[in-house]
């Protein structure tokens, strides 16, 4: 009778597992898809996976997946300075499993299966020909990104070093003592941006502008600069120090007018 029992009891178990949706993960693995409501569609478990944290591969790449639909993917170059592209993504349930979708900003489309693992995700392409391994650590959340976006609003300044003038060769540096060079970066709190150079006694000014944020851990500030192309000119700055009115950023410095730029190096910015 207990055999008979226990032979109702699985098979009982095993329809009742029978008619949950398929999950990714396992109770063992990195709690990727905590969610409360089983029926929640596979593809909302991905996108909702990539939303909660921060992914990267090795030192050198890192990748956030924002809820507004737009992806960023920083890459720190030889130079030791970081490049940086704006996706658009989305995740779809295709025939072969949940696909990532990316569109570049030529308005190139690509796709992605994703594989979540423990330690993170697996992108392949649909013919397996090219893949992407990312790694997952999960987001501090003390909201540092936010706090760093509140501080930086406002106009900011940089005296140049004469050695910062001849790397962009646009003034005489033998005649610094008469010359005072400076850059002044405004972040506005509606996205744009504006940066200028100014020298009076040479007669210089030049000026960008564009739009900006800061990424989602609060590491770097992305510039989208609008030099007249049709694309971006895109560029990642990272923000070693910032202290009340003291700001340090870690960039190679360059105006597209001159197209010189420094060596990456630190800037030391105060707030006016």
């Amino acid at each position: 009778m207990k055999t008979f029992v226990s032979m109702i009891l699985s098979m009982i178990t095993v329809l009742a597992m029978a008619s949950q949706p398929d999950r990714i993960f396992t109770s063992d693995c990195r709690d990727a898809f905590s969610v409360n409501n089983p029926e929640i569609p596979v593809e909302e478990q991905v996108k909702t996976d990539l939303v909660s944290g921060q992914w990267s591969q090795g030192e050198h790449v890192q990748v956030y997946f924002n809820e507004d639909g737009t992806s960023d993917w920083l890459k720190r170059e030889s130079n030791g300075q970081w490049s940086y592209t704006q996706h658009h993504w989305t995740v779809e349930n295709t025939a072969n499993g949940p696909t990532l979708i990316l569109q570049t900003p030529a308005q190139v489309q690509q796709q992605y299966l994703v594989e979540p693992t423990c330690d993170g995700v697996s992108l392949f392409s649909p013919d397996y020909q090219e893949s992407i391994v990312l790694g997952y650590q999960p987001f501090d959340r003390n909201n540092r990104s936010q706090e760093v976006t509140r501080s930086v609003y406002g106009e900011w300044e940089h005296t140049l070093t004469p050695d910062q003038l001849k790397e962009l060769d646009i003034l005489d540096v033998q005649n610094m003592n008469h010359q005072r060079a400076r850059v002044r970066l405004y972040l506005s709190k509606n996205g744009t941006f504006s940066k200028e150079l100014l020298c009076a006694s040479a007669n210089i000014y030049l000026r960008e502008t564009g739009t900006w944020k800061v990424s989602r851990d609060g590491q770097f500030l992305l510039f989208n600069d609008l030099d007249g192309s049709r694309l971006p000119n895109s560029r990642c700055i990272r923000v070693k120090y910032l202290e009340l009115d003291e700001m340090v950023l870690e960039q190679a410095l360059a105006f597209a007018k001159t197209g010189r730029q420094t060596s990456t190096q630190d800037f030391y910015f105060n707030k006016q």
